[in-house]
């Protein structure tokens, strides 16, 4: 995380440099505005759309899992809005996940057994003449994770079973 670093954060949560980083935190946000204006171009259109249609800040992460022996990359959220709204995102991944560990970072509310999804930032990278993008994302848990991809696809998805139970075939015809 470039701007909405997880020390930031932390002395947001504290009660002795919250002021501080309050003002802070907002440069900081202008500062992340003004850098997606200028890659806005460049990023693929599923990344723009992400980042203007669906707000993902407090969305309880249900799974990060990749593929094995593959580059393709899952991500399953449920959004912190009115009815039952599960999101995926799917990545092509360039390079491995990256984990950071944050623990500077406050553990606060973390959606029960699940991390919540705080806050990301999208990124170009252009080197050796190969153009990718990173979304890096910061979770209540103080875990950063770093994507390094090619392509997306994020979208909501219809919830089947949020239970293990057998379909009938009115669950099915309704789909």
């Amino acid at each position: 995380m470039k701007y909405m670093t997880p020390e930031l954060l932390a002395r947001a949560q504290d009660e002795k440099t919250v002021d501080a980083a309050s003002d802070e935190w907002e440069k900081a946000l202008e500062r992340y505005t003004e850098h997606l204006r200028a890659i806005w171009p460049k990023l693929p259109r599923s990344a723009r759309r992400l980042a203007r249609r669906v707000n993902l800040h407090d969305a309880v992460t249900l799974l990060v899992g990749i593929k094995e022996a593959s580059t393709k990359a899952m991500i399953l959220l449920h959004l912190d809005e009115p009815g039952d709204q599960t999101f995926v995102i799917l990545y092509d991944l360039l390079k491995k996940m990256e984990w950071f560990d944050h623990s500077s970072l406050t553990k606060t509310a973390s959606g029960g057994d699940h991390p919540l999804w705080l806050y990301d930032e999208f990124d170009v990278v252009e080197e050796n003449d190969i153009k990718y993008f990173t979304h890096s994302i910061l979770f209540s848990n103080g875990w950063e994770l770093k994507l390094s991809f090619r392509g997306m696809y994020g979208g909501r998805i219809k919830q089947f079973l949020n239970q293990v139970r057998a379909l009938s075939r009115e669950d099915l015809q309704t789909a």
